[in-house]
């Protein structure tokens, strides 16, 4: 799948998602997956469709689910994570663009966000001026490279913009 395949065939998953057309969204999706080869993915695209599938059968047997719209938001929330997580993944691999080659770069350094955050510390307390300004960069890049931060990134992150301007909960 080349690189504008990809861009078209996302584009149709998240109109369709507008739309709230989830069956042609979720299709639309796991095609995406199996094109571009991510078949890691191919487990939540399934769950989607699964769950979406016992939602209309108990629909059509009669059953008001109360839920049923909770049910469907949570659907379609989860298909558009989705299908954003497997559009990078597949461009990560082919595109030359500067956001994904350093998502590339950042594949390979095996520093995590509050590790980065712990060495600019350090560069800051021992007066390290350049080597703080390179490790702040790294830093911006692997926070503006990461999909979604996980707990751990984001408190880290928090904590360090709350010592920052001198708002600790001390």
């Amino acid at each position: 799948m080349t690189i504008q395949d990809i861009h078209t065939t996302y584009a149709c998953i998240i109109d369709q998602l507008d739309q709230a057309s989830m069956k042609g969204a979720l299709d639309a999706l796991t095609h995406l997956i199996v094109a571009t080869g991510k078949q890691q993915f191919l487990g939540q695209a399934d769950e989607l469709q699964s769950t979406y599938r016992y939602m209309l059968h108990y629909y059509v047997e009669g059953f008001d689910d109360p839920q049923r719209n909770n049910i469907r938001d949570d659907i379609r929330r989860r298909a558009y994570e989705l299908a954003d997580t497997v559009r990078h993944e597949a461009l990560g691999d082919i595109s030359p663009t500067y956001y994904y080659a350093l998502r590339r770069v950042a594949r390979y350094q095996s520093s995590d966000i509050p590790t980065i955050l712990q060495e600019v510390t350090l560069c800051d307390a021992v007066g390290e001026r350049e080597q703080h300004e390179l490790t702040a960069v790294r830093l911006f890049d692997q926070v503006y490279t990461t999909g979604f931060l996980n707990p751990q990134a984001t408190d880290a992150l928090s904590e360090a913009l709350r010592r920052m301007v001198g708002m600790s909960d001390d």
